[in-house]
């Protein structure tokens, strides 16, 4: 395997370092978005829609499909039940975890947020070409499988 870092390569050029700035980025204008017009946060509103996308959902669901922490994602899913966006009920198939489900008052607050989180992104996507958003995309979801199938690989964090 041929080495395509090479020693003397500044940790910035790292495409892990980029793609960590560009996440960066776009998620703290989502959290002063977010926060400020409907006091939630950038995990509320992550599984407030997976929940929108599928539900009934489960906390290890959501983890599983956003890598999020589970300690974040439960403390999200108690905000959102607090706010009365979400419910839960027990899962009558495994006693350990709970069904949630979108309320109504969720999925009116999901369906009025969502176009503005669609507009967002075609604003960035709009920066790419055509090719270059195709080729981004397949490049990620290669690069996430990969480290999906590979859990043995250690990461360091940059």
């Amino acid at each position: 395997m041929a080495n395509l870092i090479d020693t003397d390569t500044p940790i910035n050029q790292y495409l892990s370092f980029k793609i960590s700035v560009l996440y960066r980025l776009m998620v703290r204008r989502s959290a002063r978005f977010l926060n400020s017009k409907y006091d939630l946060s950038v995990a509320e509103w992550w599984t407030l829609g997976q929940l929108a996308v599928k539900s009934p959902g489960t906390v290890s669901g959501i983890v599983d499909l956003t890598q999020n922490d589970k300690a974040q994602v439960s403390r999200a899913v108690t905000m959102l039940i607090q706010k009365g966006l979400v419910r839960k009920q027990n899962n009558p198939e495994d006693k350990r975890s709970s069904l949630l489900f979108l309320t109504e008052k969720g999925q009116g607050l999901y369906d009025e947020v969502l176009p503005m989180r669609q507009q967002t992104q075609n604003l960035i996507l709009e920066q790419l070409t055509e090719e270059e958003r195709e080729i981004t995309e397949r490049a990620i979801v290669k690069l996430t499988d990969y480290l999906l199938d590979h859990p043995e690989l250690i990461v360091a964090a940059e």
